[in-house]
């Protein structure tokens, strides 16, 4: 499990829409929390237990949580539900 701020990213989610297609794996909005987020990776290996999701938590942040386990499919579930807590500690702490 992987989780991180994509600091690179100066305009959030909206710098992952605009490069969307170096994710040839797959691409697949959806939202965590009420916030916008879309699953994304440059190849599919979510049968194989690897996941990412990236999720826009302002309009110049994003975090991304990446899961690489034995969880096959259900690896984007896990890594939705992490992303829901990483939202919910910041909320805490603001």
């Amino acid at each position: 499990m992987g989780v991180g701020f994509l600091v690179g990213n100066k305009n959030g989610l909206s710098d992952i829409y605009r490069g969307r297609d170096r994710f040839k794996g797959y691409f697949e909005p959806t939202q965590v929390d009420g916030y916008p987020a879309v699953f994304s990776d440059s190849g599919d290996y979510r049968s194989q237990g690897t996941c990412g999701i990236a999720v826009g938590i302002s309009d110049t942040m994003t975090i991304r949580v990446s899961e690489q386990g034995r969880l096959g499919v259900k690896s984007c579930d896990r890594a939705k539900q992490v992303a829901s807590m990483v939202i919910q500690t910041i909320k805490a702490g603001g």
